[in-house]
C-alpha cells in the first residue's frame, strides 16, 4: 500500500476565477498588483483597509481532503522501519521494529523515546512527505478538540497506515522547531497470534543522540554543533549564549553513543502499558477511575505506563516471613506494647510516660531522638506513629483506653498477615483528594526497578551534582506534583501546586513506605531517597496497588 498519493496537489477544477474569467494562477505577481492598483485607484485607504479586513474575515480555507484507511490485516504483523530526522547531517536515525497492532499514539510514544523527545510539544503524522494543510493528518486529541481536520491517532493502527516495504509517512514533533521525521518501511513479517502483550517495540540500530528540546530546529542544532566543535572568538552572540546555556554536556551528549539497552528497556515498558487499560476495565476501582477519568490524556497515558512497570497484573507471591518481619518491624513493635485489655491514657488522651519510655527504648535503640522521650506530646515521631497505626485500622481509643481493633489483634503477631493488612489500607490519608495523591505516590514508588525508573519517563530535570538516589527522589517528587496538577487539584492558600506540596500531603504514606524499607522508626534519617526507592518500599507499594 503506497501512502504517497494521498498527499496530492489540489485538482485543477478547484481553481477560483473572477468575473473576468481570470484565474490568479494564470497571471504573474506583477500583473496582479497592477490590476489591483487600477481597481482601487481613488479609494480612501481607510475604506480599502476596512473592506480588505472584512474580506479576510469572510475567507474560507478550502476543506481538507478526507482519506480512508484500510481495515487491519487478518494476521498480526511486525513492521521494521527506518526513521530519519530530516535534515540532520550526518544522518541521525533509528531502525525500529514495531508491532502492527500499535496505535499511532503508541507509535508516537516509541518515536518520542527513540529520539529523546520529552513530550512537551504537539505532534502529528502525515501520509505525505511533509505536513500539508490541504491533507488531513493523524492527529492528537487536542487538535480534534480544536476543530482541526484529521483522524485521532489513538483510533488508527500502524498496520492500517503502512503494509509493505517502501511505504512511508512523516512524523512532526514541535511545530515551532519543526522536527520532521521521515519513516520508511523496510520489512513486514507475520507474527504468531499468541501473547500479543509479549510483543514489545524494539530499537535495532541507533545513530546519533537526538537534539535538545527548544533549540530552534535542525539548522540551529547543526550550527551550534559546528560552533561547539570549532570554537571561535568571532562567534555570533546568539551562538555564544546558547553554548553557555547548554554547557559542555551539549557536545558530549551529541557525540556519545546511543544507549540502546536503556532505550529498549523503556520501549518494553510501553508494551507493558498497553495491557493496562483492559486490566483497569476488568478491575473497577478508585485507581481505575483516577487514571481513566480524572487525569488528562497525557497524564493518563503516563500513569498507565507507570502502572504497567509496577506489574500489578502479575501474580506475586507473599513476602517471606523474614521480609515481612522487617517491613512491619516498626508497626509490629508498636503493637507488641499493647496488651489485649489495652492501656489507659492520660487525661489529655496521650500515652503514659512509662509506655512512651518503653516504646522508644525499643523503637530508637540508637538514640536518634534528642530528649527524654518519655512524653508523647514531646516525642512527635511516636505520636505520628500512633496516629498512622490508628489510621491503618489497627488500634482505637475507647473510654480512655488505647487498644487493638479486632483486625489489629488478628495480625499483631503475624508479620505476613500484618504486611497484607497494611497493603490493603494504603494509602493512609483520608479526605477529598489526599487518597488519590497517595495512590499516585504508590504508582511512582512501585515503578522503581532495575531496568526502569520514573526518571526514565521524567518530565523534569534533577539538579546537577545530585546523587543518583537524591536525583531519583527529586524526580519522583516532581512527577507527583505534575500528576497532581494534571488531575486538577489545587492546595489551600495556593493558586496552584508547586514542588513538594503533593509529597507533603501524603507524608503518612511516605512514612509507612520508609518504615517498610528500613525496619526502623528513624531508619530513613538522612537517607530518605534510598529508603523510599528500595525493595521494601517498592514491594509494599505494588501490593497496595494490587489491592485496589
Amino acid at each position: 500500500m503506497s501512502s504517497e498519493p494521498r498527499n496530492r496537489d489540489r485538482d485543477s477544477d478547484d481553481r477560483v476565477e473572477d468575473e473576468t474569467g481570470r484565474s490568479p494562477d494564470s497571471e504573474s505577481t506583477e500583473q496582479f498588483v497592477a490590476r489591483f492598483l487600477a481597481a482601487t485607484k481613488g479609494v480612501d485607504p481607510r475604506e480599502l483597509l476596512h473592506q480588505l479586513t472584512a474580506l479576510a474575515s469572510e475567507a474560507r480555507v478550502p476543506a481538507a481532503k478526507a482519506f480512508e484507511l484500510p481495515p487491519r490485516p487478518e494476521t498480526p504483523v511486525r513492521i521494521q522501519l527506518r526513521a530519519d530526522l530530516v535534515g540532520a547531517r550526518p544522518p541521525l536515525w533509528r531502525r525500529l521494529v514495531i508491532p502492527g497492532e500499535f496505535t499511532m499514539a503508541d507509535v508516537h510514544d516509541v518515536l518520542k523515546e527513540a529520539f529523546g523527545w520529552t513530550n512537551s510539544h504537539l505532534h502529528r503524522f502525515d501520509l505525505g512527505a511533509a505536513y500539508s494543510r490541504d491533507v488531513p493528518g493523524i492527529v492528537m486529541q487536542y487538535e480534534i478538540d480544536e476543530g482541526d481536520d484529521g483522524i485521532l491517532e489513538s483510533t488508527v493502527t500502524l498496520d492500517q497506515v503502512v503494509s509493505g516495504p517502501g511505504d512511508a509517512f512523516t512524523y512532526t514533533y514541535d511545530f515551532g522547531d519543526n522536527w520532521s521525521h521521515r519513516i520508511v518501511v523496510e520489512k513486514v513479517e507475520s507474527l504468531d497470534e499468541a501473547a500479543p502483550d509479549a510483543r514489545p517495540a524494539q530499537c535495532l540500530v541507533a545513530r546519533r543522540n537526538g537534539p535538545p528540546e527548544d533549540i530552534g530546529g535542525i539548522h540551529s542544532f547543526d550550527e551550534l554543533l559546528a560552533a561547539a566543535r570549532e570554537p571561535s572568538t568571532n562567534q555570533d552572540e546568539w551562538v555564544q549564549e546558547q553554548l553557555e546555556h547548554y554547557g559542555p554536556e551539549f557536545l558530549e551528549d551529541a557525540d556519545a553513543e546511543v544507549n540502546i539497552v536503556d532505550l529498549n528497556a523503556r520501549l518494553s515498558s510501553l508494551s507493558a502499558a498497553r495491557a493496562v487499560p483492559a486490566w483497569l476495565a476488568e478491575h473497577p476501582s478508585p485507581l481505575a477511575d483516577l487514571i481513566l477519568k480524572t487525569l488528562t490524556d497525557d497524564a493518563s497515558r503516563y500513569a498507565m505506563r507507570v502502572l504497567g512497570a509496577c506489574g500489578v497484573n502479575d501474580d506475586r507471591p507473599a513476602p517471606s516471613e523474614a521480609d515481612a518481619a522487617r517491613a512491619t518491624a516498626v508497626i509490629g513493635t508498636f503493637l507488641s506494647f499493647i496488651p489485649p485489655e489495652g492501656v489507659s491514657l492520660t487525661t489529655a488522651s496521650y500515652l503514659r510516660p512509662s509506655v512512651v519510655s518503653a516504646m522508644m527504648a525499643e523503637l530508637d535503640p540508637k538514640k536518634w531522638w534528642i530528649g527524654e522521650a518519655n512524653r508523647e506530646i514531646a516525642t512527635p515521631p511516636l505520636l505520628n506513629l500512633r496516629t498512622t497505626v490508628s489510621a491503618l485500622g489497627l488500634t482505637r481509643v475507647r473510654k480512655g483506653h488505647f487498644g487493638l481493633t479486632v483486625a489489629g489483634a488478628k495480625v499483631a503477631h503475624d508479620p505476613v498477615a500484618l504486611w497484607r493488612h497494611i497493603a490493603k489500607r494504603l494509602p493512609v490519608e483520608s479526605g477529598r483528594w489526599a487518597p488519590d495523591i497517595g495512590m499516585l505516590l504508590l504508582l511512582l514508588v512501585g515503578a522503581q526497578q532495575e531496568d526502569f525508573a520514573v526518571d526514565d519517563l521524567s518530565v523534569s530535570a534533577a539538579p546537577s551534582g545530585a546523587s543518583a538516589s537524591s536525583a531519583a527522589l527529586t524526580t519522583l517528587i516532581d512527577e507527583l506534583d505534575w500528576l497532581t496538577g494534571a488531575a486538577g487539584w489545587h492546595f489551600e492558600r495556593s493558586n496552584s501546586y508547586s514542588r513538594s506540596q503533593a509529597f507533603g500531603a501524603v507524608r503518612s504514606t511516605v512514612d509507612v513506605l520508609t518504615w517498610a524499607a528500613t525496619g526502623e522508626l528513624f531508619g530513613s534519617r538522612g537517607m530518605k531517597a534510598e529508603a523510599l526507592l528500595s525493595d521494601g518500599a517498592r514491594e509494599l507499594a505494588r501490593a497496595a496497588l494490587r489491592e485496589w
